[in-house]
C-alpha cells in the first residue's frame, strides 16, 4: 500500500474522529455508528485497511520490529480471551459481545502509524495534523459556544446521540464533543513553542495560535474540570523540565509560575470554576460517580482476574444490570483506570501498567542521549496520560484514539533519538 493512500487513510481516519468538524451533516445511519461514544466506523476503516497493509506488504517481521508490537499482540490475545469468557458466562451472541467491545480495537491504529512513519521517516505530518485540527475544531465550537449563550442559535451537526442531555456550567453550554483530540493538540502545540526555532518540526505561529484557542475551548467551552487541571499540570511540568540545567532560569520560571497562579486565582472566571465544585448539580454527579467506583470495585473483587469481561446492556435484561448496576445510571467510564479493571481484571490492569512502564522506560533511555527540550512533548503526554486515568482514561471509547498515537509518537523519538536500529 503506497504512502499516499496510507496518508489519505489517516486523515480520514482523524476526519471521522472529529466528525468532519461538526459542520456537514451525515446520514442518520452513520451518525449512528460515528459519534462522540460509538467509534464503528473508524473501527472498521482501521481494521481494513491493518489488514490490506499485512497483505499488501507480505513482510509479518516489520510488524515484530515494532517497540509496542508485544504489548499490541499481548492485547489481542487478552482480547479474544474475553470474548471466549463472555460467550461462555452470559450466553451472549457475538453480534452483541462485538458490540460492546469493538473499540478496543482501535489501538490498531498504532500499526498504521507506524507503518506511515517507518516508510517517511517523520511524526511532523501526524502532529501537524492534530494541532490543525485542535485549531479548527476550537474556533469552531467557540464560535457555536459564543451564538447560543447570546441567543440559543445552534448550527453545529450534531445528533440525538450527543445532543442528549446537553450539560450548563456557570450559566454557559457545555460542549466536550471536540475535547478528544483538542486535549492531545494543547500539549503538542505548546511543546513545539517550548522548542524553539531550532528544534521545532513546522510553522510556529500555528502552534501559538493552536495553543491559544484550543486552551480558551477547554476552559470556558468544554469546562471539564478534571481535564483542565490536568492539562495545566502537565504545562507546569514541560516548562520546569525545559529549564532543568538551568537553576536561575528554573527558579525565575517557578516564580512566574506562582505569581501567575495567585492571579489567574483572583479572576472571576476562576472563582467560578472552584464554586463549580459545590455546586448541587456537580454534588449529583460526584454522588454517582463515588456509587459508580464502589460498584465497579465490587465487580473487580468478584472477578479479579478476567474482570467481567464484554456485555452489551440490553435494557430489560440482567446484562444492563450487571453493566450499569441497579440504579441502571452507572458506566465504567466514569471511574477511569477502574472501570477497564472491572471489564478486563487484573490482567487488563497489567497491561495498562505495562504501557505506562513502558513509556517511562524510554524516557528514561532518551534522557542519556539528548535534552528533554527535543523530545518535550513526551513528559506532558506521560503525565497527561497517568493523571487522567483516575477517571478520563485514553481506553474508554470517546478517548481511546489518543492511546495509538501516543504510543507511536514515544517511538518514533525513541528510535530518532537513541543510538539503535529496529532489528536491535
Amino acid at each position: 500500500m503506497s504512502n499516499i493512500i496510507i496518508k489519505n487513510i489517516i486523515i480520514i481516519i482523524f476526519l471521522l474522529e472529529s466528525r468532519f468538524f461538526y459542520l456537514i451533516p451525515m446520514p442518520k445511519i452513520i451518525s449512528k455508528f460515528n459519534n462522540y461514544s460509538n467509534k464503528f466506523i473508524i473501527f472498521l476503516v482501521i481494521i481494513i485497511t491493518v489488514f490490506s497493509i499485512i497483505v499488501s506488504t507480505k513482510k509479518m517481521y516489520k510488524i515484530k520490529q515494532f517497540k509496542f508490537n508485544r504489548i499490541m499482540v499481548l492485547f489481542i490475545v487478552m482480547f479474544i480471551s474475553e470474548i471466549i469468557l463472555s460467550y461462555i458466562n452470559y450466553h451472549q451472541g457475538f453480534k452483541n459481545i462485538l458490540m460492546s467491545s469493538y473499540y478496543f480495537l482501535i489501538i490498531l491504529f498504532y500499526y498504521i502509524l507506524m507503518f506511515y512513519i517507518k516508510k517517511i521517516g517523520s511524526i511532523g505530518f501526524i502532529k501537524k495534523v492534530i494541532i490543525s485540527f485542535s485549531l479548527i475544531l476550537s474556533i469552531i465550537f467557540i464560535i457555536q459556544s459564543i451564538k447560543y449563550n447570546a441567543g440559543g442559535v445552534y448550527f453545529l451537526k450534531t445528533t440525538v446521540f450527543d445532543m442528549k442531555d446537553l450539560p450548563f456550567r456557570n450559566g454557559n453550554i457545555r460542549l466536550t464533543f471536540a475535547s478528544t483530540l483538542i486535549s492531545l493538540g494543547i500539549i503538542l502545540s505548546f511543546s513545539e513553542v517550548l522548542k524553539g526555532k531550532k528544534i521545532i518540526e513546522g510553522n510556529n505561529l500555528l502552534n501559538v495560535v493552536s495553543f491559544f484557542f484550543s486552551s480558551y475551548y477547554l476552559l470556558f467551552v468544554c469546562q471539564t474540570r478534571i481535564l483542565i487541571i490536568c492539562e495545566v499540570i502537565s504545562i507546569i511540568i514541560m516548562i520546569l523540565f525545559k529549564a532543568q540545567n538551568n537553576f536561575l532560569k528554573k527558579s525565575l520560571i517557578l516564580m512566574l509560575t506562582v505569581l501567575a497562579i495567585a492571579y489567574i486565582s483572583n479572576l472571576n472566571t476562576t472563582q467560578m470554576f472552584f464554586a463549580s465544585f459545590n455546586d448541587p448539580v456537580n454534588k449529583v454527579s460526584n454522588m454517582y460517580r463515588l456509587e459508580a467506583l464502589n460498584y465497579y470495585i465490587q465487580i473487580i473483587k468478584e472477578n479479579m482476574f478476567f474482570g467481567m469481561g464484554f456485555v452489551r446492556p440490553l435494557e430489560g435484561t440482567d446484562a444492563f444490570t450487571l453493566v450499569h448496576g441497579y440504579q441502571g445510571y452507572l458506566y465504567t467510564t466514569d471511574v477511569g483506570i477502574v472501570g477497564l479493571v472491572s471489564i478486563f481484571g487484573l490482567l487488563g490492569a497489567s497491561w495498562f501498567i505495562g504501557i505506562i512502564i513502558k513509556l517511562f522506560y524510554m524516557l528514561l533511555r532518551l534522557k542519556k542521549y539528548k535534552d528533554a527540550v527535543y523530545y518535550i512533548e513526551l513528559i506532558g503526554i506521560i503525565t497527561f496520560l497517568i493523571f487522567t486515568s483516575a477517571t478520563i482514561i485514553v481506553t474508554d471509547p470517546q478517548r481511546i484514539i489518543l492511546l495509538p498515537v501516543i504510543m507511536v509518537i514515544f517511538e518514533y523519538y525513541y528510535l530518532k533519538y537513541t543510538p539503535q536500529n529496529y532489528g536491535q
